[in-house]
């Protein structure tokens, strides 16, 4: 059970961290927007690091046993799919910028409190875990490419 939580879910919000940096909407004009949330997303993970000063913390190695958390999964599994149905559209709007906040931030402060908060690191796993199946359902329902969101500011559309 270690290696599926100490390198499987620490990976798992690594990729979506990945998946937030790498984020570039189609409309280079949503380009400063998008910059600028991601920039807000790790204001805001020093934020609630520089929070947790009070708190004790530590790295914990012990391994809690897991009950199945219902409401943080399902919440998140319902929460995410939503978000990834309105991801598209919300690229094209100066909401870009939110999106990518959320999707830099979120996988940060998730990955830190799974590592210093061992209280919590069992809805972590629930949320993080159920989060990301909501999004990969709602890519399986409706058969949108996840990379047909992002391009690379260097490419052109070619005509067809």
């Amino acid at each position: 059970m270690a290696p599926i939580e100490w390198v499987l879910v620490p990976l798992i919000l690594v990729i979506l961290f990945l998946s937030g940096i790498t984020l570039r909407p189609k409309d280079p004009s949503l380009k400063t927007s998008t910059i600028a949330g991601k920039l807000a997303g790790f204001v805001l993970f020093v934020l609630f690091v520089v929070s947790q000063k009070g708190h004790p913390m530590g790295i914990s190695f012990t391994l809690p046993d897991y009950g199945v958390e219902w409401l943080p999964l399902l919440s998140s599994i319902v929460l995410l799919f939503l978000f990834a149905r309105v991801l598209e559209k919300l690229l094209r709007t100066r909401l870009a910028g939110i999106v990518a906040m959320f999707l830099v931030a979120a996988p940060l402060i998730t990955l830190h409190a799974y590592v210093f908060l061992a209280p919590y690191r069992s809805t972590i796993v629930y949320l993080a875990l159920g989060g990301t199946l909501g999004a990969l359902f709602e890519m399986l329902l409706f058969e949108r490419d996840p990379v047909s969101t992002r391009t690379h500011s260097t490419q052109k559309e070619q005509p067809r």
